[in-house]
């Protein structure tokens, strides 16, 4: 087998290309992981915003307001 810099990139093509025939073959193996995955896509991106969002008002609330208060 050669062990030229093309070869193993053609190689690796080749792999990827079977894989990706082989996932086609079989879908509904990875049906289930593709619903849970639009399932919680969304919510995940929504709270990531939310949390970005409301970063500074904590870190404001966090400097002026003792602790104590915010948990009565």
């Amino acid at each position: 087998m050669p062990d030229g810099k093309w070869f193993r990139v053609g190689y690796g093509i080749i792999i990827v290309f079977l894989i990706v025939f082989l996932a086609t073959q079989v879908s509904f193996i990875f049906q289930p992981i593709f619903v849970l995955f639009q399932t919680l896509f969304i919510p995940i991106i929504i709270a990531g915003i939310l949390y970005y969002l409301t970063r500074p008002f904590v870190d404001f609330s966090s400097k002026y307001i003792p602790s104590l208060y915010l948990f009565y």
